[in-house]
């Protein structure tokens, strides 16, 4: 499975419509259910988490073979620190094979 974070946003929908029109099974994660539906349509599943909450994190990347995460997700200063900590933490030791992103640092 391929997860999508930031799913609604500039790059995360090209990635996240790219998988699903290759037929590749996909979870997209967004902070807003209503922003994920078009995904869901097309056959997604939406997962619903702000990525500075750790557990919703861990959640989100169960199961997954790779991650797209961008690197400055959330809102400003330590949310958005915090985002990218707890995204790097939890791809790693979950077996997910692939990980990649964009966004400043």
């Amino acid at each position: 499975m391929y997860v999508v974070t930031g799913a609604t946003g500039n790059t995360g929908h090209v990635v996240a419509n790219r998988l699903l029109d290759q037929g590749k099974k996909v979870r997209v994660i967004g902070r807003n259910r209503e922003r994920l539906q078009p995904f869901v349509a097309r056959g997604a599943e939406a997962f619903v988490a702000d990525l500075s909450d750790q557990a919703a994190v861990k959640q989100a990347f169960a199961g997954a073979d790779a991650v797209y995460a961008r690197r400055n997700c959330g809102s400003a200063g330590a949310r958005r620190s915090n985002a990218r900590r707890y995204t790097q933490q939890h791809w790693c030791g979950q077996g997910i094979r692939h990980r990649t992103g964009s966004g400043t640092a």
